[in-house]
């Protein structure tokens, strides 16, 4: 393999690390305070979505170090790098985020909606 297409995958995979880590942020912050959305300067935007997203990441991190660090032999340790634990966590805590505002939308959103439309409450 050579050095460059390891740069490519690298660079790839650091690109949709970082969209992972802005989109929950902002996601969070259209939900909570869509006009912040408008009113702040985009690099303080970006601050504040990676605010948000960093300390779940870093915890989901941790988390799939501790468990993939073991071999199944029990006598050396074999696990992912902290470049792809921490690019797993960062994937896993958007999709959570993700799956949690969906899960929350549905609930509080449209199962009502459809009740009504219904009259089934």
């Amino acid at each position: 393999m050579k050095i460059d297409d390891v740069v490519k995958e690298s660079f790839i995979l650091a690109f949709i690390d970082f969209l992972f880590l802005i989109g929950p942020g902002i996601s969070v912050i259209f939900i909570f305070g869509p006009t912040l959305i408008f009113q702040l300067d985009w690099v303080k935007l970006v601050i504040l979505s990676i605010s948000f997203s960093i300390p779940f990441s870093v915890i989901f991190t941790i988390l799939l170090l501790v468990k993939f660090s073991k071999n199944k032999n029990n006598d050396q340790l074999a696990g992912p790098d902290l470049f792809t634990a921490f690019s797993m966590g960062i994937l896993l805590n958007g999709l959570l985020v993700y799956l949690l505002i969906f899960i929350l939308n549905l609930v509080f959103h449209f199962i009502p909606k459809f009740l009504m439309y219904y009259s089934i409450v």
